[in-house]
């Protein structure tokens, strides 16, 4: 993770349609925690939710981490894209079991897998995203779609009152973010 974390800092959310400026991929994944802990505290109130928040937290920090070796700083155009990246949820299990004896659940495995959306898994017949996965696809799509430039050194967290997702206590206290200190 270290390798990962000066680009974590520069890289955009996004080359040109959401939190497209230098930082905006921090930006982009403090954002998404921060909808998540507003959205989850508000639907949990209405009705029992089937996962946790940490679990949802968890997801969300992961969910664009192929951008980290996908984007490259371009001298003249700023950043630039330097390839796709299909198969993010299964390369991650795989690497959470190998280099932090982490075991994926089927739920957090589903929600990494379709965050972006159901694509070429799409059923009119049945049901693919689970719950924690529409969750954290809605947390997406308010940043990316709603929210696309808004975010920029996440004060509007501060004037609401919201605590920031990495003050919140969940990254720092799991075991799984062990590497990231």
């Amino acid at each position: 993770m270290e390798k990962y974390k000066e680009k974590f800092e520069i890289l955009p959310g996004s080359i040109n349609k959401h939190q497209a400026w230098p930082g905006g991929y921090k930006d982009h994944i403090e954002e998404v925690m921060n909808i998540a802990i507003l959205l989850y505290d508000a639907l949990g109130k209405a009705r029992e939710l089937s996962f946790t928040l940490k679990s949802a937290l968890f997801i969300l920090f992961l969910h664009d981490l192929d951008k980290l070796e996908r984007y490259a700083l371009d001298e003249n155009s700023g950043f630039k894209r330097t390839g796709t990246y299909e198969n993010l949820a299964d390369t991650l299990k795989e690497t959470l079991s190998r280099d932090f004896e982490y075991v994926m659940t089927d739920e957090e495995y589903n929600a990494l897998k379709y965050i972006h959306s159901e694509g070429e898994d799409y059923s009119p017949d049945k049901r693919i995203m689970g719950p924690l996965a529409a969750f954290v696809h809605c947390c997406d799509t308010i940043s990316t779609r709603i929210w696309h430039d808004h975010g920029k050194n996440l004060k509007i967290w501060v004037k609401i009152g919201r605590v920031l997702a990495r003050g919140h206590g969940v990254i720092s206290e799991s075991p799984r973010f062990k590497e990231l200190g």
